[in-house]
């Protein structure tokens, strides 16, 4: 999975809806635009076909087969929700060499094995636009063209030449929410005003005064998805910032994906782990950290001794 996933999948980067939400939490995200296009049903994909009693999604496909555009098929339709682009998906996958059906790298398809790949109409490969729409639990291929696998210059490593495309089928596992969607809630006193842009991206004026003493938390917006538990695996978006300069000084927006790790304390700052910790996904929540449950009166980096903390996150699943 290195190289061929390195050139393509890596470069890329629900509600963890696992097939189904809360019927407002659907609704909402129903609602949303889909932000990369839609894919092409090309007549080349149209030749590769599952085989038979397959557990890996395997495929066929006569050869050479490549295409001038990229070209999606697919395969087996899920349930789940639609992919709408800028967002984290899950994946199981097998790429192949289209111009000889040579295996070249897979994941296992078993529990835990699958990838999480970020959407976006920026990466190369576009597979924002080749999974566009596909559901949620769905298996797809996807035939990347020489000029969007390899940039026409082969890859030495898996023997392909420059004009090779390659194969890719796609199980998709999970769909994770693009931002926080719910309930929107009313600012709660002594809090941090948030205030976010137009590509959703938040910031905050702080309060005048002292910074609290005691950890604190706020939902600015309810989800209603799964209600997380210490030591999960989540998917969020987040920002940092000090309180005392109202400065940031981190977040997964600014970095372009959201992030994904372990809920638990060893993994994450305790103050961290107490904000997330009984949140549902969909919910957007801010969080006051005092020194205790940060980084004490070591710091971290750009984060000075014995600062108070300010996190806005959206929850977007559970792995």
């Amino acid at each position: 999975m290195k190289k061929v996933i390195a050139a393509a999948v890596a470069s890329l980067s629900i509600f963890a809806l696992s097939g189904c939400a809360p019927s407002d939490t659907n609704s909402a995200y129903s609602a949303l635009e889909y932000s990369c296009g839609t894919p092409n049903f090309g007549e080349n994909a149209e030749q590769i076909s599952l085989l038979a009693d397959s557990k890996k999604s395997e495929v066929e496909f006569p050869t050479p087969l490549s295409s001038d555009e990229i070209e999606t098929k697919i395969l087996v339709e899920g349930d789940g929700p639609e992919i709408k682009g800028l967002q984290s998906i899950s994946v199981d996958f097998i790429a192949y060499n289209g111009a000889n059906n040579k295996l070249l790298q897979e994941s296992n398809f078993t529990e835990g094995s699958a990838t999480t790949l970020f959407l976006s109409s920026e990466g190369t490969p576009n597979f924002c636009t080749a999974l566009s729409g596909v559901k949620g639990g769905s298996t797809v291929a996807v035939i990347l063209p020489p000029k969007d696998a390899h940039n026409n210059q082969g890859i030495a490593d898996f023997g392909m030449g420059p004009d090779d495309a390659l194969v890719f089928v796609f199980k998709i596992d999970q769909v994770f929410l693009p931002r926080a969607l719910g309930a929107s809630q009313p600012a709660s006193a002594g809090f941090p005003t948030v205030v976010t842009s137009t590509e959703g991206i938040p910031g905050v004026n702080i309060p005048k005064g002292d910074a609290p003493s005691e950890f604190k938390v706020a939902n600015l917006i309810n989800g209603n998805g799964d209600e997380i538990a210490e030591g999960d695996t989540v998917v969020v978006h987040y920002s940092g910032f000090l309180w005392n300069e109202g400065t940031q000084f981190d977040s997964s927006w600014e970095n372009g994906q959201p992030a994904e790790f372990e809920v638990a304390e060893g993994s994450l700052i305790s103050g961290f782990v107490k904000a997330l910790v009984g949140q549902k996904v969909g919910s957007q929540v801010v969080a006051i950290i005092p020194p205790s449950e940060g980084y004490g009166d070591q710091g971290n980096d750009s984060i000075p001794a014995n600062s108070t903390l300010v996190f806005v996150v959206d929850i977007l699943g559970i792995k």
